[in-house]
């Protein structure tokens, strides 16, 4: 009889055990926080002078800016707001090369940071000068 309590005690142990990691693991994977991934913001189109940073060297600014109005492009036309500067940040894709364009009239497509900041996706010459 007493080796049948033995292998009671033992299999009665073994589902405790059992039971238990389950429920931490259970715990572990509630504890976990899901996050979500986050949209990129919506592109908009800003027109301007290209040029040199003032206060920073090897940086850029689109000066005398203004916005484009949803779905329009084309420099002036089509713009709403007054002008501003928007410092170019972020990864600038390789196909736009903005050394090139200094003191030429540009539109910039990419999403405004901060309202001061614009992350540029894509560049389209407009004018050979600011004027």
């Amino acid at each position: 009889m007493k080796p049948l309590i033995a292998v009671v005690f033992a299999v009665v142990g073994a589902v405790a055990v059992m039971d238990a990691q389950t429920q931490s693991q259970g715990r572990a994977q509630r504890a976990q926080p899901v996050v979500a991934p986050v949209p990129d913001p919506p592109a908009q189109t800003v027109s301007g002078c290209l040029k040199q940073s003032p206060d920073v060297p090897g940086r850029y600014v689109l000066a005398d800016a203004t916005q484009a109005s949803p779905g329009q492009t084309g420099g002036s036309t089509g713009t709403s707001g007054s002008k501003s500067t928007y410092a170019i940040v972020g990864m600038i894709p390789p196909d736009v090369k903005l050394s090139q364009h200094v003191n030429h009239k540009v539109e910039l497509s990419g999403a405004i940071v901060e309202n001061t900041k614009i992350d540029v996706r894509s560049l389209k010459m407009v004018a050979a000068n600011c004027s």
